[in-house]
């Protein structure tokens, strides 16, 4: 989250630094955060963080305040993701991969995306071994602890975050887990987003 908002100094500051941007459908992820934080998390630091935001982002929420947490978090992913679009205006090699393409085509997404961050032809099958394997097995973050967890997220917090995020930031969230569908430069759609015009931005909080 951090380095979604400072990406332009990370930038000016380490020139040579690759830079990828991940990210995933808001609905689960919204929800797996609740699962992993436990639901008083929304409570005690979404309000809390909003203060941290630059100024036109504390305006736009000021038009469109809610009390309810949720939606208060769903708005920080929505000023996470804004930073990247304004970025890959201006710089076509800053990639950006979704967790939904990693899903469809495991081996093709790892395959780029390792050789995007430099790791060569000649390591890549050494990295795809551990593809399946679960880093937090043993901790209280493992896979099956998570999924054990049961979590709605309120289908009104979504559409009002689908509505925000068109209206303040020309996002474009669709589909039952409203995923973002207009990620400039990405990887799953290099050719066709710019082909569609999804590369620019015209929203709002400018």
């Amino acid at each position: 989250i951090i380095t979604a908002s400072l990406l332009h100094l990370a930038h000016r500051s380490l020139p040579g630094v690759k830079e990828l941007f991940l990210y995933r459908a808001l609905k689960p992820t919204v929800s797996s955060l609740r699962r992993m934080m436990g639901p008083a998390f929304f409570w005690v630091t979404a309000e809390v963080l909003l203060l941290g935001h630059p100024l036109k982002y504390r305006q736009i929420w000021k038009l469109v305040k809610v009390r309810d947490p949720q939606r208060k978090v769903f708005f920080q992913f929505l000023c996470q993701f804004h930073p990247f679009y304004i970025e890959a205006r201006t710089r076509r090699e800053l990639k950006s991969y979704s967790y939904e393409s990693l899903i469809r085509d495991k081996e093709g997404f790892c395959r780029s995306f390792l050789a995007d961050i430099g790791i060569g032809q000649e390591f890549q099958e050494v990295a795809l071994s551990a593809l399946d394997r679960d880093s937090q097995e043993n901790s209280a973050m493992s896979r099956k602890r998570l999924l054990g967890r049961k979590d709605t997220v309120p289908l009104e917090a979504c559409e009002w975050a689908r509505e925000v995020g068109r209206q303040y930031f020309n996002i474009q969230l669709e589909g039952e887990d409203f995923m973002v569908t207009n990620c400039p430069n990405s990887w799953e759609s290099y050719g066709l987003v710019q082909s569609q015009g999804y590369g620019t931005f015209e929203g709002t909080a400018l």
